[in-house]
């Protein structure tokens, strides 16, 4: 609450994480994630699913746009989410979990368009060790058939 601003009251009426899993699974399942600060995502993502007590594929792919920012920015102070859209003009109700996706998406746009080839940022979550991975076999592959589709 502290860090979001988002009480009990506010989530009151909203569908539960293994009623949000049923929509969230298939898109997870068929392709790469992006997020900024991705393997905090993925860990929350792994202790949900296991709290729970849901089966899920053991990998998921991504790419982190944090990541991204510290090789593509090295001089900036800092590599955080409201940071770098503040320095790219990237709109940002920072803690929204709708706009901070929408920014991460812009912030690898920005990456790719300064030149990063984002499959070379591409890790694997362990969802079992709780731990990124390098990239598996193939993903730079996936990635680059899916991007020129």
């Amino acid at each position: 609450m502290e860090l979001t601003g988002i009480s009990p009251a506010d989530v009151a009426d909203s569908p539960t994480f293994p009623e949000v899993w049923e929509v969230a699974r298939p898109l997870m399942e068929s392709g790469i994630l992006a997020a900024h600060n991705a393997p905090f995502d993925m860990g929350v993502l792994s202790k949900c699913l296991k709290a729970y007590g849901i089966p899920s594929p053991r990998h998921f792919p991504y790419v982190c746009t944090c990541r991204m920012g510290r090789r593509m920015c090295p001089d900036f102070p800092n590599h955080r989410l409201d940071t770098m859209c503040s320095r790219f003009g990237i709109d940002l109700s920072h803690h929204n979990a709708g706009s901070d996706a929408h920014a991460a998406a812009m912030l690898l746009k920005k990456y790719t368009d300064m030149g990063a080839d984002a499959a070379d940022f591409i890790r694997t979550y362990d969802v079992k060790e709780c731990r990124t991975l390098p990239a598996a076999e193939g993903m730079r592959d996936l990635y680059n058939c899916r991007k020129q589709q």
